[in-house]
């Protein structure tokens, strides 16, 4: 009985043990990263982890004083402005990695984190309300890994694209947002199968709801629509149901 115990032991440790073996990461300080929407949310706190780490981060902000407060904030962060809604912006990111990369070496990943709220029922909302969210959400997601791909590939590395747990789920209230993370996901999908041939990973992360500025700012883009809405549609859904 003892003999049978000791084997299982044995076999226990050394299942841990090689779990453990391949999901450690050696060499964090040689890999380079790429982070969009470093000026809050999911992306600043990615950004401090790995810079804590010792990874180096390309933290693409939206915002020059984000900028200034990464750069005075961090040890191996390299922060820059880049619009993912502006292609020719985003060819200007690329430059700058590509000129503050050591040579011959990529990216070890990318992390598409950019992205805006959008609310309202459907019938709320107008065609530039829809583009607004997909712009940001969803094109410069496929923009971003597009062209920064070549650098994912030269490392063999990885792109993890923030989704939504409404990429999954089709919730009321919220169909500008949700077309756009479905379209995440779609997209992660296709690139996924694309990219296994040339050892690159692709990845989509599906969170809940935290309590991140894209939260705060709906409840700003909510009162904006009521403030100028159509009095059609006002008349079509009732004071009632609107205020509630």
């Amino acid at each position: 009985m003892t003999l049978y115990v000791a084997i299982a032991l044995v076999a226990i440790i050394a299942y841990v043990y090689l779990c453990t073996k391949n999901s450690i990461v050696e060499g964090l300080n040689e890999k380079y990263v790429l982070i969009t929407g470093c000026d809050s949310g999911f992306g600043r706190l990615v950004m401090e982890q790995l810079d804590k780490k010792g990874v180096h981060v390309f933290a693409a902000c939206l915002l020059h004083k984000s900028v200034d407060e990464i750069r005075e904030n961090t040890k191996h962060c390299i922060p820059f402005t880049m619009n993912v809604t502006d292609t020719e912006d985003i060819r200007k990111g690329v430059l700058f990695v590509k000129e503050n990369l050591p040579a011959n070496q990529g990216l070890w990943g990318i992390v598409n984190n950019a992205g805006v709220a959008g609310c309202g029922y459907a019938g709320w909302l107008k065609k530039k309300d829809y583009e607004k969210v997909i712009n940001v959400n969803l094109l410069g997601v496929i923009d971003v890994a597009i062209q920064f791909l070549g650098l994912v590939i030269k490392a063999k590395g990885r792109v993890v694209n923030i989704a939504s747990m409404l990429g999954r789920r089709h919730d009321p209230f919220a169909s500008s947002y949700v077309v756009s993370k479905f379209g995440v996901i779609g997209f992660s999908d296709s690139l996924r199968m694309e990219m296994r041939p040339f050892g690159v990973s692709v990845h989509n992360i599906c969170p809940g709801f935290f309590q991140t500025k894209i939260v705060a700012n709906s409840v700003g883009i909510f009162r904006n629509l009521i403030a100028n809405m159509d009095q059609e549609v006002r008349s079509c859904y009732g004071e009632d149901h609107i205020n509630e």
